[in-house]
């Protein structure tokens, strides 16, 4: 993604594209009072990185919705690009995972 603000709506679900932790606050509140939830996926340690800029920036919004960080976690070993994403658990079938369990915790909420 880049640093425009992308935002594509299906349902309550909106994406605001970010690169190297750039992204407006003001985007960001919007969407989490407009979603409830925040999701956010980095292809490296969670800790330092777009998830905890995105805490920090909600923080001072007043804005709480319910946020999930998917992050690698652990020491990655060999394989193919593919295979590394999704033993990290960022691929496209986990993100889709995290989003379906967000939208239910709203539902629920």
């Amino acid at each position: 993604m880049h640093r425009s603000h992308m935002r594509k709506r299906q349902g309550a679900a909106a994406a605001l594209g970010a690169l190297g932790g750039l992204f407006a606050p003001s985007a960001l509140a919007q969407a989490a009072a407009e979603t409830g939830a925040i999701l956010t996926v980095e292809d490296h340690w969670p800790e330092g990185g777009l998830g905890d800029a995105v805490l920090g920036a909600l923080a001072t919004s007043g804005e709480r919705p319910h946020v999930r960080k998917l992050a690698v976690d652990a020491m990655p070993g060999s394989g193919s690009p593919e295979e590394l994403i999704h033993e990290a658990g960022i691929d496209a079938e986990a993100i889709a995972s995290a989003a379906r369990e967000l939208a239910g915790t709203r539902a629920t909420a």
